[in-house]
């Protein structure tokens, strides 16, 4: 029994340990995720649409697509956070790849793959 919580309480102290960093690779692939969704549902419905319609989907792509970046800022700041509490350097390396691929993303015009 003593064993139990002795295994219990080091698991607990690991995972406080890179709780920052999971944060953020959590927020990144969320961005990701959410950012590939949205414009997927994009190039479907611009695939549907009539010439003039289709005319308007890059303004589209733009002004709506660039709210997904939030996360992946949200992920980067908490990053910098593990990185001031000494999280594993291995963690915040990968966080920081994908919060920056979470920012960038957005911005450029995926839906254009499935039309």
């Amino acid at each position: 029994m003593n064993y139990l919580l002795k295994l219990m309480d080091m698991l607990l102290l690991e995972s406080r340990k890179i709780l920052f960093s999971l944060i953020s690779i959590c927020l990144g692939i969320i961005g990701a995720f959410l950012t590939l969704l949205f414009h997927y549902k994009l190039g479907i419905e611009f695939s549907e649409a009539d010439g003039k319609t289709q005319a308007f989907y890059g303004l589209k792509s733009f002004f709506t697509s660039y709210k997904f970046s939030g996360f992946g800022l949200l992920g980067f700041l908490i990053t910098l956070i593990a990185y001031r509490k000494k999280e594993n350097l291995r963690l915040i390396i990968i966080a920081v790849l994908i919060s920056l691929l979470s920012i960038i993303l957005p911005f450029f015009d995926l839906w254009k793959l499935w039309t």
